[in-house]
């Protein structure tokens, strides 16, 4: 779980950076480099292990559910996730709290003239 937050880091990051974000290539490019750091330049020991259960074909599955995972996550600019969470943060405060209350009762009304 950590590893798969760390590496959206680097997806979210290459997105930011492109002037038109291009979320599938930029998705399966960091999927790739995964996999390459995994596999070929972090000692052995701190591989992932999926190689001693998957087969080649199983392996190329989990580093392509990362890509979908990384390009599907970001669909529509994020706005699905802050969406989500400005849906959080309006449940946690009770609707009083969330609405300012207007000073006047009528438009253009002062405060000090009711």
């Amino acid at each position: 779980m950590a590893a798969s937050v760390w590496w959206a880091a680097f997806f979210e990051f290459g997105l930011a950076v492109q002037r038109r974000p291009r979320r599938l290539s930029t998705a399966a490019a960091i999927a790739a480099l995964a996999y390459v750091v995994d596999y070929y330049l972090v000692a052995r020991r701190f591989r992932p292990g999926f190689e001693e259960y998957l087969s080649p074909r199983g392996m190329l599955a989990v580093y392509a559910a990362l890509a979908a995972g990384f390009a599907l996550s970001s669909r529509n600019g994020g706005a699905l996730v802050g969406e989500r969470q400005d849906q959080g943060e309006r449940a946690a405060f009770p609707r009083h709290a969330r609405e300012p209350e207007l000073a006047a009762e009528k438009p253009g009304q002062l405060a000090a003239d009711r």
